[in-house]
């Protein structure tokens, strides 16, 4: 399930204290804005940007597979806890591959992958371990007769 983690201005909030809406600006927010006590920080490699109109309803069929985060520009007029010169949102995606984003206002949108690998939990470690055991055990006990 998606999750709006929060939202900046984007006055004043990117590189060196710019103002300016790109794929930098908005990576630079989301790294500023997660901090680093995090589990899956974001990385540049495979950064996406939509800009304009016309291209959301691919959020809504599938157009998230494979990124983590998306960071969200929304003009006056739209989106979450307007600033003056708009509002940058961050969103952790959790997997998801569809979702339909606040449209009003949305302006551009950036999506960005992160540093996580998907490895199973340790309980699921050990069940597949033990089960391996036990087959080469019950193996060894019928090639032994």
């Amino acid at each position: 399930m998606v999750e709006h983690l929060g939202y900046v201005s984007k006055n004043g909030t990117g590189i060196g204290g710019g103002n300016s809406n790109n794929a930098e600006n908005n990576f630079f927010r989301l790294e500023q804005f997660l901090g680093d006590d995090i589990d899956c920080a974001p990385v540049w490699e495979g950064t996406v940007r939509y800009v304009g109109s016309g291209v959301w309803d691919d959020f809504a069929n599938g157009g998230l597979s494979g990124y983590a985060y998306a960071v969200v520009h929304y003009g006056n007029g739209g989106g979450y806890g307007q600033g003056g010169g708009g509002t940058i949102s961050f969103f952790a995606l959790n997997g998801v591959d569809a979702y339909s984003f606040l449209s009003q206002g949305l302006s551009t949108l950036d999506l960005f992958r992160s540093d996580c690998k998907n490895v199973p939990d340790a309980g699921t470690s050990v069940v597949l371990l033990g089960a391996g055991l036990l087959g080469i055990g019950a193996l060894r006990r019928r090639l032994a007769k």
